[in-house]
């Protein structure tokens, strides 16, 4: 950025839509997001540096995550690998998530992202066990400081919160609903909702569907399964209304796991990731290691010649001094 002298990353507007009231629709939802990242200033939230047109489309610059990968993409390097999330690591996250969103839910103009998914949160590892994350992609915010309703049911169909698909009764709430879902995964590693888009949707407004029926009762304390249960609601009334009363009903479901066999590496991640998928993955992964441990056993027999080279000069020329 010429300015700061930051390094930037820029986000330019390209969609072209044949449709003139879809196009309208893409150009308010981009300028949308340069008002809320403009307005938000917190460290688990994706920086503002700059805005404005280029060739009559907007474009954003914002903060560059070196070295980050979404959430999403974690998962995936982690199951590849057989490995797993902590539960160190698990409230790591989850905790600087609710530190960005209770920033946004606190402006003045109360900013709801309306769209949080692991695909939206950039995590950066530090050092082993230490995760930094941030959110982006406010391209869906509403400020309900100017109402609470929608014209359109925007949001991903597993994240998104019931009173979206309404598309009325969006507030802080509907973002807890989508950090619900990703705590449900990342402590479970099951996903509370699955199969096809609209059984999705379906259960999402089923007062009679029990998010923990993927779960074994027996390896979750009640206070776990009733904590998932108030966290995705179908009415959000019975939900977690504000970031303290989640945060304060999540440090009981850490507390409480630690003392279980759940606390720890909890598991594999297979089940939140497609098996068709994940085994392509890991064969390319075998691959892989196959082929870099060749290379390291050619270029270990190559140090090994040059060493058998090396001492045969020495030996010569200690011969020819005798």
């Amino acid at each position: 950025h010429t300015t700061s002298g930051e390094l930037g990353a820029l986000k330019l507007m390209r969609e072209v839509h044949a449709r003139k009231d879809i196009q309208e629709q893409l150009v308010v939802r981009f300028e949308r997001e340069i008002e809320a990242v403009g307005a938000l200033r917190q460290a688990n939230i994706v920086g503002y540096l700059a805005s404005g047109t280029y060739q009559d489309q907007p474009y954003l610059v914002m903060e560059y995550v070196d070295g980050g990968k979404t959430l999403k993409e974690l998962v995936y390097d982690r199951a590849v690998q057989d490995g797993s999330f902590s539960l160190s690591e698990a409230g790591q996250l989850l905790d600087q998530l609710l530190d960005a969103l209770e920033h946004a839910h606190d402006h003045e103009q109360v900013v709801v992202h309306r769209d949080l998914k692991p695909e939206n949160l950039v995590v950066c590892e530090s050092e082993p066990g230490v995760l930094r994350l941030k959110v982006l992609d406010y391209g869906l915010a509403k400020f309900v400081a100017e109402d609470s309703e929608t014209s359109i049911a925007m949001g991903t169909p597993c994240y998104m919160a019931p009173e979206q698909i309404a598309k009325v009764g969006n507030g802080p709430w509907t973002d807890l609903y989508a950090v619900g879902v990703i705590c449900f995964e990342l402590l479970t590693l099951q996903r509370p909702f699955s199969g096809e888009i609209p059984e999705i949707l379906r259960n999402k407004q089923d007062r009679q569907f029990d998010v923990c029926s993927v779960l074994d009762p027996a390896d979750y304390p009640d206070f776990v399964l009733s904590f998932f249960r108030t966290a995705l609601a179908v009415d959000t009334s019975e939900r977690f209304q504000t970031v303290a009363s989640f945060r304060a009903g999540l440090a009981a479901v850490l507390t409480g796991l630690e003392e279980t066999v759940i606390a720890g590496e909890m598991g594999v991640l297979d089940d939140l990731i497609d098996t068709s998928e994940l085994s392509i993955l890991r064969s390319e992964r075998r691959r892989w290691l196959a082929e870099r441990a060749a290379i390291e056993a050619q270029m270990q027999a190559l140090t090994d010649e040059r060493a058998a080279l090396a001492e045969q000069v020495r030996t010569g020329k200690r011969r020819r001094t005798v």
